[in-house]
């Protein structure tokens, strides 16, 4: 696990995917898309966790509490040879408002690469 602050990246768990549905849903109405949220937590447990090399979830933790995720997967270009995706990267509004929110910003850019490294 990785820890800037107050704010820790670790790899993601089988557990965490209430939280990371959960995510994807607030995602999808923020973007006023809900209907297109065809996925369940079982194929995101399936998917993540049981198919082999699937794609990778890193969870933001909070006071021991999950607040983000980054699910990225790795993909391959002629040009650039091996490179990450990111697919999705979100993190809970208390999180990322008020007086320290580039504070956290920045924090949690770098401990995704720190993770990722």
């Amino acid at each position: 696990m990785t820890q800037i602050s107050n704010i820790s990246i670790r790899a993601g768990k089988y557990e965490d995917i209430p939280y990371v549905f959960s995510w994807v849903q607030s995602l999808a109405l923020f973007e006023k898309a809900p209907e297109a949220v065809v996925t369940s937590e079982e194929e995101l447990r399936r998917d993540l966790f049981e198919s082999g090399n699937g794609p990778q979830l890193i969870i933001a933790e909070h006071n021991n509490q999950p607040v983000g995720m980054a699910l990225f997967y790795e993909a391959y270009s002629t040009w650039k040879g091996k490179m990450m995706f990111l697919d999705d990267l979100f993190v809970e509004n208390h999180i990322v408002t008020g007086k320290r929110s580039e504070e956290h910003t920045s924090e949690l850019q770098s401990l995704m690469r720190i993770s990722y490294a």
